[in-house]
């Protein structure tokens, strides 16, 4: 089994950035403390479902939705963010 880091995937893609100077300019925070915050959101929440799912204590809900994400196309999410931005 190939193991994938989420993380660096997430990272990689440039949403972060993107996310944060276009909400950053929204809400009137400083673009580098609205990124740390997301990314500490991000790692919270990873680690939450990665240990639900080492476990087992995972809902079929929240096991429905980590399946999904696994065929997630982070290109096509990447591509349409910039396009929008």
């Amino acid at each position: 089994m190939t193991q994938v880091n989420v993380q660096d995937i997430i990272k990689k893609s440039g949403v972060l950035e993107i996310m944060s100077m276009k909400f950053a300019n929204k809400l009137g925070i400083p673009e580098e403390k609205l990124k740390l915050y997301l990314e500490r959101k991000l790692d919270a929440r990873l680690n939450e479902i990665g240990e639900k799912m080492s476990t087992g204590d995972m809902s079929p809900e929240d096991f429905n939705k980590a399946r999904r994400l696994s065929k997630l196309d982070m290109n096509e999410i990447n591509d349409k963010t910039i396009k929008d931005k």
